[in-house]
């Protein structure tokens, strides 16, 4: 009996701490600080920064400066956003690209590329198909700048330029001496045809 007893105060002390410790974890992860796309990019309407009032990566002083570069962004043909979440779900890069395909969706807000400040400072972004190119190496560029508005100016910079298409200088190299070598070979048969012509006896 008295081991009966035991374990059933053990189990009662399990469940009761089990009990007390659910409202500890349910408030340390909270749904409703995590923004959805959707209220991002009605965020984006007015000049195209979306800065959340409880995010801490980007000062609101800079958000003048942000959509300034916005505005040249746009006189260049690139449709860009700028977005600080204060809780991008499921993580930052994911959520970029959740914030390009609502903007897909909602017709009345253009956007080829969407620029992600993260609250723990790391820069991800999404672009779209036309842009898909340019994203990564506008992305370095935007890492290494000082601050917000260098990085998203660095991003713009980067991303209006089209990266280099050329063939590496071995591909070329092999490239021409192929076609040297198809040219060669193409004239050695001429010269031979011609010579067998020649050694034909008259008739």
């Amino acid at each position: 009996m008295m081991r009966g007893s035991l374990r059933s105060m053990v189990c009662a002390a399990l469940v009761l701490t089990a009990v007390m410790s659910a409202p500890i974890i349910l408030l340390a992860v909270d749904p409703a600080s995590a923004e959805t796309p959707t209220e991002v990019v009605a965020g984006l309407m007015d000049d195209g920064v979306f800065v959340a009032p409880t995010a801490t990566q980007v000062d609101p002083s800079v958000v003048p400066a942000l959509a300034a570069v916005v505005v040249s962004a746009r006189s260049l043909g690139i449709n860009l956003v700028i977005v600080a979440p204060a809780d991008p779900q499921p993580d930052a890069e994911s959520f970029s690209l959740r914030v390009l395909q609502a903007a897909e969706i909602d017709t009345s807000l253009l956007t080829d590329a969407v620029l992600l400040m993260s609250p723990d400072g790391e820069l991800e972004a999404s672009a779209a198909d036309d842009y898909t190119d340019f994203v990564v190496p506008a992305l370095d560029a935007a890492r290494q700048a000082p601050s917000p508005q260098a990085a998203s100016e660095a991003f713009v910079a980067r991303l209006d330029h089209e990266p280099d298409r050329s063939l590496p200088a071995t591909v070329r190299t092999v490239i021409t001496v192929v076609v040297l070598m198809l040219a060669v070979l193409g004239l050695s048969v001429v010269l031979e045809r011609m010579l067998r012509r020649q050694r034909r006896p008259n008739r």
